[in-house]
């Protein structure tokens, strides 16, 4: 891949700061196209089609907003970096709005902005443009250069002791160009040329190896497995999913199958008929992204979940935003009350983790207590974590695991 040959379209209505930007694209290996007003970016974005677009949100005579929805528009497939001077919720917002509209949404850069922040914008995005096809999914499968990752989710027991007893089983492509991949990049394409099957097979092996092995140094895990949207509308799915842990000897209460609200809610009979025969087999299940969808309390209400997973933009925003911290406090509250685990994402802090502990939420997943690792790693990790004894009472500081 050449990204010499990748353009890069600047707006921003300061021809210092458009400059500037400009200079630190070209010195990247990219070509710079500047634009200061509505008319040059359309018609240098009609013209080039940019596989780059680095957008100030606050301009003269328009705003940033209005080109993220002309954009969507367009349908525009460039990577979006967001770059402005107002405070860093409304870059949140712009950038969460972006991605809502189905565009490509990099990194969000607040003024003043230096080189080394445009340097790094530019040099850890590069592969969200990399383009795969299912023959590279299906020779990466082939080739065994697919892994599985585990990232560890605590849970309160009624002694009120934390511990580590369950794991996400996270897709990562092992590339022999471009390095460790994350799903984000490839998953969408997986989907598309459908592979997402083959895939998920794949990963759900591998942990059902890695479960046996576990077993065997004493420690017994539930795995939680990551299930696409385009895979409810399989009816075989159930029974292939089934045959799979017999033939490895484990039992389905050892797996939590995790499906997103927005997938259940897209087709809500398939997605009824299926899930439910999976929970009559044994398996959990968890609606995953819980808050971002649109589902009814009636749909929710009449699906068999086990768990719902509050989503990451919600816990992450709890102490900047008053509002993104009464949805958690409800949502919490609505698991509960229907009977359901309430497993929050995206912990990274020790305040986090005490507040949703105050909220009633039992369930934990994030970088606080430890980030994904392999599986030869995982063990060592966990051992750590749960014979700290780790009880709230306490509020210990030493959440952290060693990778």
């Amino acid at each position: 891949m050449n990204f010499k040959k990748q353009k890069v379209l600047v707006m921003d209505d300061d021809k210092n700061i458009s400059s500037f930007i400009a200079d630190v694209v070209e010195s990247e290996g990219y070509t710079a196209l500047e634009s200061s007003d509505m008319g040059t970016f359309k018609k240098y974005y009609n013209e080039h089609f940019p596989e780059r677009i680095i957008l100030d949100l606050q301009l003269l005579g328009c705003d940033g907003i209005e080109l993220i929805r002309y954009l969507a528009a367009e349908k525009s497939t460039s990577e979006i970096i967001l770059v402005s001077g107002a405070d860093r919720r409304t870059l949140v917002t712009a950038h969460r709005l972006g991605e809502q509209h189905g565009l490509k949404m990099g990194e969000m850069l607040q003024k003043p902005i230096t080189d080394k922040m445009l340097e790094g914008a530019l040099r850890r995005k590069s592969k969200s443009l990399l383009k795969f096809g299912g023959e590279d999914i299906l020779a990466a499968l082939a080739e065994d250069h697919m892994t599985a990752v585990f990232q560890p989710q605590i849970v309160c027991g009624q002694d009120g002791r934390w511990s580590i007893d369950g794991v996400e089983a996270l897709a990562r492509w092992n590339h022999k160009e471009f390095g460790m991949i994350t799903p984000d990049k490839f998953i969408p394409c997986a989907e598309e040329t459908g592979m997402i099957g083959p895939l998920t097979d794949y990963i759900l092996q591998k942990s059902l190896r890695y479960i046996r092995e576990w077993e065997k140094e004493g420690v017994n895990l539930k795995v939680a497995i990551n299930l696409s949207g385009t895979m409810l509308s399989d009816l075989s799915l159930p029974d292939r999913i089934e045959k799979q842990l017999d033939k490895a000897r484990v039992s389905s209460s050892q797996i939590v199958l995790e499906v997103t609200e927005t997938a259940v809610m897209s087709d809500i009979k398939g997605a009824s008929d299926i899930l439910t025969r999976l929970r009559l087999k044994g398996f959990e299940l968890s609606m995953d992204d819980f808050g971002t969808g649109y589902s009814s309390l009636s749909q929710l209400y009449r699906l068999p979940f086990s768990e719902l997973k509050i989503d990451r933009s919600f816990v992450m925003e709890m102490h900047d935003n008053k509002e993104a911290g009464v949805i958690v406090r409800s949502l919490i509250d609505l698991a509960h009350n229907l009977g359901l685990v309430a497993c929050a994402e995206g912990v990274e802090d020790k305040r986090t983790f005490q507040e949703l502990t105050d909220l009633g939420c039992k369930k934990m997943q994030g970088f606080y207590f430890g980030k994904p690792v392999n599986a030869d790693n995982l063990l060592h990790s966990i051992r750590q974590f749960n014979n700290q004894q780790l009880d709230y009472s306490v509020r210990t500081p030493g959440l952290h695991v060693t990778h």
